[in-house]
C-alpha cells in the first residue's frame, strides 16, 4: 500500500469522515504538511484559487503555480490543496469560488496524478450544501472517465436536488457505457 500525506486537524477529520463511509479504505495517514511548504505556498495558492478563471485560456496563473508546486513536491501539493478545500468547506463563511476552482483545477490532472487527494476532495464536495460545488465535483469525476471513477461515483450519493441528480445519472450512464 502506498502511503499518502493528509495534513492537519481539518485534513484528518476530512479523511476520517470519508473513511467512515468505507469508500476510501486504501488511504493511510502518515504525516502532516511541512511548515516550510505551507509558509511558502499556502497564501499564494489560496489567493490564486480565489481569483482563478479556468474558462479564460489566457489566465492560467493558478494552474502554473500548482504545476510548479507539483514539481517541487506532489504529495505536499495535494495535501495543501485538500487542506485549503477542507478549511473552506468547514468555514462559516465558505468561499464557494475557492471550492469550485479547486475542483476545476483538478480537471487538469488524471485520476492518478493527485490520488487520493482529488478523490477525497470530489467525495467531500458531493456532501457540500452548495449545488454548484456538487455539479463541479460530478464534472470532475466524469472527466476521469474510467472504471475507478465509476466505482467512486457508485459509492456517492448526489442528494435530492433535481439538477444534481440528473447530472449524476447522466455522468453515471456515460461512464457505464464507456467502462462496461
Amino acid at each position: 500500500m502506498r502511503n499518502y500525506h493528509i495534513s492537519g486537524v481539518l485534513g484528518i477529520a476530512f479523511v476520517q469522515n470519508l473513511l467512515s463511509q468505507k469508500a476510501f479504505a486504501w488511504v493511510s495517514i502518515v504525516e502532516p504538511l511541512s511548515d516550510n511548504f505551507v509558509a511558502t505556498h499556502h497564501e499564494a495558492l489560496h489567493s490564486a484559487l480565489d481569483v482563478a478563471d479556468f474558462s479564460d485560456e489566457d489566465d492560467n496563473s493558478c494552474l502554473l503555480l500548482f504545476n510548479d508546486m507539483m514539481k517541487e513536491d506532489s504529495l505536499q501539493s495535494g495535501s495543501l490543496l485538500s487542506e485549503i478545500f477542507a478549511a473552506e468547506l468547514a468555514s462559516a463563511a465558505t468561499n464557494v469560488q475557492i471550492l469550485v476552482n479547486t475542483l476545476d483545477l483538478l480537471k487538469f490532472y488524471n485520476y492518478d496524478d493527485l490520488r487520493p487527494f482529488s478523490q477525497l476532495i470530489a467525495a467531500a464536495a458531493l456532501r457540500c450544501r452548495f449545488e454548484r460545488v456538487k455539479a463541479h465535483a460530478l464534472s470532475l469525476i466524469g472527466h476521469w472517465g474510467d472504471r475507478r471513477a465509476l466505482d467512486l461515483l457508485n459509492n456517492l450519493n448526489p442528494g435530492s436536488n433535481t439538477f444534481v441528480c440528473g447530472m449524476y445519472a447522466s455522468i453515471k450512464g456515460s461512464l457505464e457505457r464507456l467502462c462496461c
